[in-house]
């Protein structure tokens, strides 16, 4: 059935709002429950995150004409593909002590929560969370 009202594909630019960050709200990594702590993310359409792949590529490129990449090589460069995309936080408490936002902090916490890290990677890559409604 078609529908005579044309859809305005404007509605759906996903690379400005993803530009703009989406706010995630972390979800504790066994019951889900909301723990009053976000982290604002630029999405992967985003200017941002699209720079930072490329850097990072062109790392990898000069890096494997000498050897392969290692898999501790793979890990680090998905941290600093999420540090990158990584906007800001807020509530972000570990071992007692506020975590100021920077993106050492974040490749730190992301190193030592991979809960977290799974949460801002799979929030980063689903466009509906940079979709005004």
């Amino acid at each position: 059935m078609r529908n005579d009202t044309p859809l305005d594909l404007a509605s759906l630019d996903t690379a400005a709002r993803a530009e703009e960050g989406a706010v995630l709200q972390l979800r504790h990594p066994a019951t889900e429950e909301p723990l009053g702590v976000y982290v604002t993310l630029a999405g992967a359409d985003s200017g941002i995150c699209r720079k930072a792949q490329m850097a990072i590529g062109r790392k990898r490129i000069r890096r494997m004409k000498t050897g392969a990449v290692s898999p501790e090589e793979a890990e680090e460069e998905a941290l600093e593909l999420l540090s990158r995309c990584t906007l800001g936080w807020e509530g972000v408490t570990v071992d007692a002590q506020v975590l100021d936002f920077s993106r050492e902090n974040a490749v730190a916490l992301y190193r030592r929560f991979p809960w977290i890290r799974e949460q801002v990677d799979r929030f980063i890559g689903d466009r509906a969370n940079y979709i005004k409604n």
